[in-house]
């Protein structure tokens, strides 16, 4: 109802692209709670719709605030990749990066609409299978196909040759109807040169490393993890029979 009566408010000139309509429509609704906690169904104009009480209204109007802060911030940067990544404060791994990563190692990527011109960084990735630990894979910005059931470590190759100051952040990233059946599209991972994740749904999936200077993002890595829908049988059954051991009774 309050974004009903938010677009209905808007002026011609509020209506355009999605990320300023969306600011606009946050902040009539940011000042209309400041009118009241009273939302009345225009059908039943008896009837409040709002039934929070005082305390979960005061958390939503704080909410709708912060979302109104990062709107205003998200609509200021020139670039798809700066925005975004302000727009992931809100809706955090819901909220799709640019494939700013697409021009070749060594290229400007002035053309990939990032704010400065720098060298994307290599990643080195590599996996383990948790049922055999000699089962091992590896690649390069990519990795798989790899099984289910795998430990992978994410490695930031050479981050000495990084600007000064960057920091690294690691956002995962699932797709495919199995991550969807578990409701499990992704999470933030953790900061610096090295993350650890697992192997757990069928699929290609995402990981996202995305690299910072002063808090403003310059760059995007994007690594495919291709995973197949079977686990790795273990290297050897937990026990043999006892006519396959040396010197076993017969």
């Amino acid at each position: 109802m309050l974004v009903a009566e938010a677009v209905a408010r808007l002026a011609d000139d509020e209506i355009g692209a999605d990320d300023d309509t969306l600011l606009a429509t946050v902040g009539e609704i940011s000042r209309r709670l400041r009118k009241g906690s009273t939302i009345r169904n225009p059908a039943n104009p008896g009837e409040n719709l709002n039934r929070l009480d005082q305390q979960e209204w005061d958390a939503f109007t704080i909410g709708i605030d912060a979302l109104l802060g990062i709107a205003q911030d998200a609509c200021i940067p020139e670039t798809q990749l700066e925005a975004a990544d302000l727009w992931a404060k809100a809706f955090e791994h819901f909220f799709p990066m640019p494939e700013a990563d697409a021009a070749p190692l060594g290229e400007s990527l002035a053309k990939a609409q990032l704010p400065a011109v720098i060298h994307l960084p290599n990643v080195t990735v590599s996996a383990v299978s948790d049922s055999n630990r000699h089962l091992t894979f590896g690649g390069t910005n990519r990795i798989g196909p790899i099984p289910k059931g795998c430990q992978i470590t994410f490695t930031i190759a050479e981050p000495w040759k990084l600007p000064p100051g960057t920091t690294v952040s690691w956002v995962v990233r699932n797709e495919g109807p199995e991550a969807e059946g578990e409701n499990d599209l992704g999470h933030a991972g953790s900061t610096g040169y090295t993350t650890v994740d697992r192997s757990a749904y069928a699929g290609t999936h995402y990981m996202d490393c995305i690299f910072r200077q002063s808090g403003r993002a310059i760059g995007i890595r994007r690594i495919p993890v291709m995973i197949s829908g079977t686990y790795a049988p273990p290297r050897n059954p937990l026990k043999k029979p006892t006519y396959t051991r040396l010197g076993g009774r017969r």
